[in-house]
């Protein structure tokens, strides 16, 4: 497949043809993050529609200024030949979409959620080096989830990507064929123990052990809880952080219901202050209720029994997978476990990065990519086998 690029100058020319008003739809993170890109390619919305009536005649307010919400009706009476440009998660997305037919609608969302910008349009040098990764890939579906993925890192355009997606799980079926009853699962980023129940059901109880990593000392009680009350047999959680190193990283903090919930790396979380993307209005007016504090952090190398064997690696985290990534590259260089790793979700960078040094630590690896709705969020999700 050859890869055919579309710049976020040539999505906004279309979006503009024809001079109607533009009206962004949606008013949660994805607007938030995707509104800064489009004013600063001269989108200005005219107002925001959402679905929700309780959000109706009120504001919505951003650091770039306060806009009006409308129903969807309203809108249509008041701009009738306005495009719609859809900033909504891809749960909401086929309902928003039924909501404005016969309408002029556009999908365009930012991809990265640290980085709050859209990929720079690749040279010649860079379109090759893209079009190589896309060669090296297992299969068809995975070079055509590719093909959506860069479009959409450069452009904001999801939709392709929604149409191609498949499951609701990460435990795509192609991990079976790598997975042996005696193996260790690790989870880097376990949070509450979602994914360990989406594993347990993937391998049907047949494992060796279940190693969860998590950063979060309040998540890491609950994971804590579920592993003791449900039984579930040598299962061992791991309180502290993953990296590429022996460090220690800053975070932020944030109060809710009293507890301390770890929100963030200062330097590569999405929920990191000076993201756009994650500033509500009521963070913007008490930004003081942030904390910082300081955690240690080591590599998985350094952490588990060389003797191990380490079956499969699953890392989604909200910034810093590739850190993580680098951190295992002893285990896979050796055991060539399969990783289960969100593709290029969070940074540019990965875009570059992350294919190469999977096949340059372990060039058996078969890489495979698959577009899943997890958790109402859509993510392109890297396997290797």
């Amino acid at each position: 497949m050859l890869l055919k690029l579309k710049s976020m100058e040539e999505r906004v020319k279309e979006i503009q043809e024809g001079g109607a008003p533009i009206i962004m739809f949606g008013t949660g993170e994805k607007s938030r993050g995707t509104l800064p890109i489009l004013l600063s390619y001269g989108i200005s919305p005219a107002c925001f529609c959402d679905n929700d009536p309780a959000k109706w005649g009120k504001l919505h307010i951003t650091p770039s200024g306060e806009y009006d919400i409308f129903s969807p009706k309203q809108c249509r009476q008041q701009y009738p030949n306005a495009v719609y440009v859809l900033c909504v998660s891809a749960g909401n997305y086929p309902a928003v979409v039924q909501s404005l037919r016969g309408c002029r609608v556009y999908s365009c969302c930012y991809p990265f959620k640290v980085d709050p910008q859209m990929l720079a349009f690749p040279d010649d040098a860079q379109h090759r080096v893209l079009q190589e990764m896309a060669n090296a890939l297992a299969d068809e579906t995975s070079r055509e989830v590719f093909h959506a993925a860069i479009n959409y890192k450069l452009n904001g355009d999801l939709a392709p990507l929604l149409a191609i997606s498949e499951g609701d799980g990460y435990f795509d079926p192609l991990l079976a064929k790598c997975w042996e009853s005696g193996d260790t699962y690790i989870d880097c980023g376990a949070y509450s123990g979602d994914t360990m129940i989406q594993f347990l059901c993937f391998c049907q109880g047949r494992y060796g052990k279940i190693r969860l990593f998590e950063g979060d000392h309040n998540n890491c009680a609950w994971l804590r809880k579920m592993v003791d009350h449900t039984r579930i047999r040598d299962t061992f959680v791991h309180e502290g952080l993953l990296w590429d190193e022996k460090t220690k990283l800053e975070f932020y903090t944030y109060d809710i219901s009293s507890d301390d919930v770890l929100y963030e790396n200062a330097d590569t979380s999405a929920w990191r202050k000076d993201n756009p993307c994650s500033r509500r209005k009521d963070e913007l007016e008490n930004i003081s209720t942030y904390a910082t504090v300081r955690q240690s952090a080591d590599r998985l190398d350094h952490l588990v029994d060389p003797e191990e064997n380490i079956g499969m690696i699953k890392i989604v985290l909200v910034g810093g997978e590739m850190n993580v990534l680098k951190g295992c590259e002893s285990i896979l260089r050796e055991k060539k476990s399969a990783v289960i790793i969100e593709w290029a979700g969070c940074q540019e960078n990965d875009v570059w990065e992350m294919i190469p040094f999977l096949l340059e630590c372990q060039p058996e690896y078969k890489i495979y990519l698959r577009q899943k709705n997890i958790w109402q969020s859509s993510k392109t999700m890297l396997y290797a086998i």
